[in-house]
């Protein structure tokens, strides 16, 4: 094998390795630093990256939590909130007047959860 092709074989892999520790798993394998760094990094383009749909929001996120909360007044608990997914589906909800909080360790995360919701 000439060294030319080594190199460029080198380069895929070190290429698709970074991909897949960086971008597909999100960087969980890096430790937790890393993680909050990534989504500190992509925050302002995290709901356009993932692209969810309100339709299906409400559906597999809304729909079957609110069957499993109390009636009146529940208080909700998002651990790892991201950008407000779950509370904003629940706050669209006509059905839902609890209460929700939001964690998460990425500022960048939070801050653009609080401006949606």
């Amino acid at each position: 094998m000439s060294p030319l092709v080594t190199v460029i074989a080198l380069i895929f892999i070190v290429g698709f390795a970074a991909w897949w520790l960086l971008i597909d798993t999100e960087g969980v394998y890096l430790g937790k630093r890393v993680v909050i760094w990534l989504y500190d990094v992509y925050a302002s383009r995290y709901d356009n990256i993932k692209q969810y749909d309100d339709v299906e929001e409400h559906l597999y996120l809304a729909q079957p939590l609110l069957a499993k909360l109390p009636a009146t007044d529940p208080m909700v608990l998002d651990v790892a909130t991201g950008t407000g997914r779950l509370p904003l589906a629940l706050c669209q909800h006509a059905r839902f007047e609890g209460h929700i909080i939001g964690v998460e360790l990425s500022r960048k995360m939070i801050a653009q959860a609080a401006e949606k919701i």
